[in-house]
């Protein structure tokens, strides 16, 4: 009898997973990952002012980035 939860699956089996094509996938969503994270860093760069008030080590700080990298 075919139980509500066992999606026709038999008692102990499980199903295939073909994880042959996994390593590529994690590549792939670690690089787009990578992607967001530097545009998202050029446009904190961006927002910086250097006739600004305060200064430049100060809104790199505010904005979370290093001195060094502006």
């Amino acid at each position: 009898m075919t139980s509500l939860f066992d999606n026709g699956l038999k008692q102990g089996k499980a199903a295939a997973v073909d994880i042959t094509a996994l390593p590529a996938k994690i590549g792939q969503l670690t690089l787009r990952q990578e992607s967001a994270l530097d545009k998202a860093g050029a446009e904190r760069k961006a927002m910086i002012g250097r006739d600004h008030k305060l200064s430049v080590s100060r809104q790199a700080g505010l904005l979370g980035i290093s001195r060094g990298s502006v």
